[in-house]
């Protein structure tokens, strides 16, 4: 079963997603800020991670520069979500270990979707990431 971790500071959309993503058949878990994510990056060691660019305490950028400074961090594919377009400043959210960004409100189908896209992209193409694809889900 394939373990999916979930940063987002909104917590009915957590709850949501985190449901959604359990009933296909994913091992999830869930964190509310860049603190409590880093902390279940390490034990609970995903295969994939959705990761919201304005999380909360630490941030995204945070929780970037501790998977690329951990060896059995960095290989896992990143999505991440935003709200608005994300500024030349941020860009950094647009490297390795980001396999996909997604602009909010991400409807949850292409959540699924986006998220078997990156375990495809991680398993199967031999974790080619040169070039970030945008996707962007719509709000059906």
């Amino acid at each position: 079963m394939f373990r999916v971790l979930l940063g987002d500071s909104n917590h009915i959309y957590r709850i949501k997603a985190r449901r959604f993503l359990l009933n296909q058949g994913y091992e999830v878990q869930d964190a509310a800020d860049g603190v409590s994510c880093l902390e279940k990056l390490r034990e609970f060691e995903p295969h994939v991670m959705i990761l919201d660019a304005n999380l909360l305490w630490g941030g995204a950028e945070g929780v970037l520069a501790a998977m690329r400074d951990t060896p059995n961090l960095k290989e896992v594919p990143v999505v991440v979500t935003w709200t608005q377009p994300i500024p030349e400043e941020r860009r950094d959210l647009m490297q390795a270990p980001v396999a996909f960004t997604l602009a909010k409100p991400v409807t949850l189908v292409g959540l699924f979707k986006t998220v078997r896209a990156a375990l495809t992209k991680q398993f199967l193409d031999g974790d080619n990431r040169n070039g970030v694809p945008q996707l962007v889900a719509s709000a059906v």
